[in-house]
């Protein structure tokens, strides 16, 4: 059997020490009800890249690292383990999760943790920009910039997510810079 350790963002669509407390009895009970023991480590989003490079860099061929939290979370960990052999685990536990939506993962965390538990490994695509590993998707334009605009707002003024979405995007589309783009794809510059 595989040793099974679940990094929790700690700070992924939650607001209190009890919700992250939370998210780790239910996270829990999902694997148990698999049938699976494992190690919870609680993680703060900007450090789940260096954990779990940590962590594959200390395990074996069996350790399965799941990335429990939303797209964020999942791609900060697969930025880790791309061309390793530590295999990758999806708990899907965002607001949005389009990763595990592509790869058909159940939403619900008890299916989830029985498809970590007894699913086949498969390999998935990875790409980088600007150095940054994706795994499902990566934005230019304005997109990124009205997030990154949206989380400070959030964390700086404590605003939900949609009142925080909808000021950036006013914000953004004031002072919206232009950008240049140079893309490589298999080896080629364009």
């Amino acid at each position: 059997m595989n040793k099974i350790i679940v990094l929790l963002n700690a700070a992924a669509g939650t607001t209190s020490a009890e919700e992250v407390a939370q998210d780790e009895a239910r996270v829990r009970a999902a694997f148990e009800g698999a049938g699976a023991m494992i190690e919870i480590r609680r993680v703060e989003g900007p450090h789940l890249t260096e954990t779990a490079r940590s962590i594959s860099e200390q395990g074996d061929e069996q350790t399965v690292i799941v990335a429990a939290g939303g797209d964020g979370t999942q791609s900060a960990v697969a930025a880790a383990l791309a061309g390793t052999a530590t295999l990758m685990g999806v708990l899907p536990m965002g607001t949005l999760n389009h990763f595990a939506k592509d790869l058909g993962i159940p939403l619900e965390i008890a299916d989830a943790a029985r498809v970590i538990a007894t699913g086949r490994p498969r390999a998935i695509d990875v790409g980088q920009v600007n150095d940054r590993t994706f795994i499902n998707n990566s934005s230019i334009g304005l997109y990124p910039h009205v997030v990154r605009h949206r989380d400070d707002m959030r964390q700086r003024l404590g605003h939900g997510r949609w009142y925080a979405m909808f000021r950036a995007v006013l914000t953004i589309f004031r002072r919206f810079p232009v950008i240049e783009l140079r893309m490589v794809v298999n080896g080629q510059e364009w």
